[in-house]
């Protein structure tokens, strides 16, 4: 720990999983667990004691999803989602109390996931279809979670989902992904990156923004802005007008998430490459809420983030272990 840092690491978590690190961790509301995916295992941790409360165990991730764990704001719920889970549903909740399976979502037309959230009423989850594996007409579901019951779906082609991340504030949830772009000459279309902004009262889109790239999406805690991180860059856009505000480019690395602290004042970036890639990825950096100063860095491989509900403590998912940081 340098004098200037603004964090510290304050303790380990030792992850039993053959040297894997965990690319997903979910805080609950509270902040009194910590919930860790790797492969077909998710870890309830008691983290503050260092101890393993419970172990969900999950089909396989298979491909790319982008956000397959979610609580539900209220704490009562626990979202799973995954690629290619055709025979058990695409989406397993769980209530967060018990930890006793409270639905399964099965859909035949889509046997894959690659974003689950719950909205910030926690009255609906939403779902972004996984278009490889998936004939149906939608890519954005949203379920009742009163009943788990489909309240309505969403297609648009201006964009193809993959991507959710749900504003704190109002109705608005970012669907990252990309369109398609007819470009003469060549026999597929060109795929552009955009986010779209779904209105959930009115149920269809009401922006459409267009980053540089999309690999992973945040909101500030006013839900005014929308932190954007591409392959090689992170942007930050103003919500109500779709203004670009910020950018800055990248080090080397696999970007894989890009977070607010829920205080606003912290922007967290990481990147994880693994010892099969060429070079390590760029690690963890700690930029200020406006995304203007980069205040610390960790070169460290980073698989995965999570900030503590009270924006003191960071969770950090790297080699065999998950390492918590106090924001001093």
């Amino acid at each position: 720990s340098h004098m200037n840092d603004v964090a510290e690491k304050i303790a380990e978590l030792p992850d039993p999983t053959l040297g894997f690190a965990s690319d997903h961790l979910q805080f609950s509301p509270d902040g009194s667990v910590l919930a860790s995916l790797v492969d077909d295992k998710i870890n309830i941790w008691d983290w503050k004691n260092r101890r393993v409360l419970r172990t969900l165990r999950v089909p396989s991730v298979l491909g790319i999803t982008l956000a397959p764990l979610s609580f539900s704001p209220d704490g009562r719920f626990f979202a799973f989602c995954a690629n290619g889970w055709e025979h058990s549903g695409a989406v397993r909740v769980w209530n967060a109390a018990t930890w006793q399976v409270a639905a399964d979502i099965v859909d035949s037309h889509s046997p894959g996931c690659s974003a689950v959230a719950f909205s910030a009423d926690s009255r609906m989850l939403l779902r972004v279809n996984d278009m490889t594996a998936s004939s149906a007409p939608d890519d954005v579901l949203v379920y009742s979670t009163e009943t788990w019951h489909k309240l309505w779906g969403l297609h648009d082609k201006r964009i193809e989902a993959m991507a959710l991340a749900v504003s704190p504030k109002g109705n608005l949830v970012a669907v990252g992904g990309f369109r398609n772009v007819p470009s003469p000459g060549q026999i597929l279309d060109k795929a552009v990156p955009a986010i779209a902004l779904l209105n959930l009262q009115q149920r269809k889109y009401v922006r459409i923004i267009n980053p540089e790239s999309v690999v992973s999406v945040s909101w500030n805690p006013d839900g005014t802005r929308l932190a954007v991180l591409g392959n090689t860059e992170f942007e930050i856009y103003d919500v109500s007008t779709g203004q670009r505000l910020v950018r800055q480019s990248l080090p080397y690395g696999a970007p894989p998430s890009i977070l607010y602290s829920p205080n606003g004042k912290y922007l967290v970036i990481n990147s994880f490459i693994g010892p099969d890639g060429p070079k390590p990825g760029f690690g963890m950096q700690i930029w200020n809420g406006q995304g203007s100063e980069l205040l610390q860095t960790n070169s460290d491989d980073t698989a995965g983030i999570a900030f503590s509900p009270d924006s003191h403590y960071l969770a950090v998912a790297k080699r065999g272990r998950i390492e918590i940081w106090q924001f001093k």
